[in-house]
């Protein structure tokens, strides 16, 4: 299965078994196998070649320093001990990802009134944790005017979003509070993400979409107008 590292995360750490005692030699390879990064390789020194746990290694900056945000590695351990035998470990498909994500919303119509059901979709710029995670990106939208004085919305609905067959799409319906007849709620849907919930596979929490407008932390590839006035 893949693997996610964000920045620090990627701290080599091993358990070496070696019954005669230290080993020879060793390195760790990181392979790149997709993204913009190079395959590079650092060998394992002094206490690294030790026999017992090891939660970080010598030449660890070397690993920080050639690590390229959006590449895929393979991380491969050759070890030989003093006898010439050679052993190997792999741990295959890890991602380092250091680049935060955002997201863009619209929404299946432009225009309801009260107790109406609307889909809202999320389109996030990379894949999302999701359940298998315990991470589900939470979506909060607000109905009608913003009171200043009590900083807060006239209504809003806080709830976990749906995960398509596309880690970067996710989906949410819902239904206007209110009925037909209450106009507190009004004009334009904002909304916003828990950003406490909301992360990428890598643990990368979600930020202010670059394009977004003053007041907006998302973009709105299409809005939705409430409307209950009766013609």
């Amino acid at each position: 299965a893949n693997s996610y590292e964000k920045e620090g995360g990627m701290q080599l750490g091993y358990t070496l078994t070696e019954v005669n005692g230290p080993i020879e030699s060793g390195t760790v390879q990181f392979e790149a196998i997709s993204g913009p990064g190079e395959s590079f390789e650092v060998n394992l020194e002094g206490d690294d070649l030790i026999s017992g746990p090891l939660e970080s290694i010598t030449n660890q900056g070397d690993i920080t320093d050639a690590l390229v945000d959006g590449t895929e590695y393979n991380i491969v351990f050759t070890m030989v001990d003093f006898a010439g035998n050679t052993g190997t470990n792999t741990v295959e498909n890890v991602t380092y990802d250091t680049t935060a994500p955002y997201a863009s919303l619209s929404f299946s119509q432009p225009y309801a009134s009260g107790d109406m059901l609307v889909t809202v979709t999320a389109t996030f710029s990379e894949g999302m944790a999701d359940n298998e995670l315990d991470i589900i990106p939470e979506i909060l939208l607000y109905f009608g005017e913003y009171d200043e004085e009590e900083e807060e919305y006239n209504s809003s609905i806080q709830s976990a979003m749906s995960a398509t067959e596309d880690s970067t799409v996710w989906i949410h319906n819902f239904s206007v509070p209110g009925d037909s007849t209450d106009m507190e709620n009004d004009g334009m849907v904002h909304a916003e993400f828990d950003i406490n919930s909301t992360m990428d596979f890598a643990g990368n929490l979600l930020v202010s979409h670059p394009g977004a407008e003053e007041g907006e932390s998302v973009v709105y590839s299409d809005t939705l107008i409430v409307d209950n006035l009766v013609p």
